[in-house]
C-alpha cells in the first residue's frame, strides 16, 4: 500500500468516527430535552409521549436516542418539536441543520 492510499484511508476512518460521535451526542442530547421536567409533565415526557404525538415507532425513537439512526427530515423535525426543540429559535434550527447535513445530506 502507498503512502497516498494510507491517508486517504486514515482520513476515511476519522470522518466515519467523526458522524459516528454526531449521532450519539444528538441522541444524548434529544433524550435529555425529552427527558427535561416541565409544567404539566414533571417527569419529562417518555418515549411512549413522543410517540403518541408523531406516530412515530417507540423502537425508532430507542435507535435515535441511542445514536444508531437518524430519521429522514420531516419525521426528525417532528420528534425534535415534541422532544422540546424549538425549530424557529437559532439553536433548535442549528442543531436540525447540523443533523441534516452531516447526517442526511441537505435538508428539504
Amino acid at each position: 500500500m502507498n503512502d497516498a492510499n494510507i491517508a486517504r484511508r486514515a482520513a476515511i476512518k476519522l470522518l466515519k468516527n467523526s458522524l459516528d460521535s454526531v449521532r450519539i451526542e444528538a441522541g444524548f442530547l434529544i433524550k435529555g430535552y425529552r427527558g427535561y421536567k416541565r409544567p404539566g409533565k414533571p417527569d419529562g415526557l417518555k418515549q411512549e409521549d413522543v410517540r403518541a404525538r408523531t406516530g412515530f415507532k417507540q423502537e425508532y425513537l430507542s435507535l435515535l436516542e441511542n445514536g444508531k439512526k437518524i430519521p429522514d427530515d420531516a419525521n426528525l423535525r417532528k420528534v425534535l418539536t415534541e422532544c422540546g426543540f424549538h425549530l424557529n429559535a437559532p439553536g433548535g434550527k442549528a442543531f436540525f441543520e447540523l443533523l441534516c447535513f452531516y447526517v442526511l445530506g441537505p435538508c428539504t
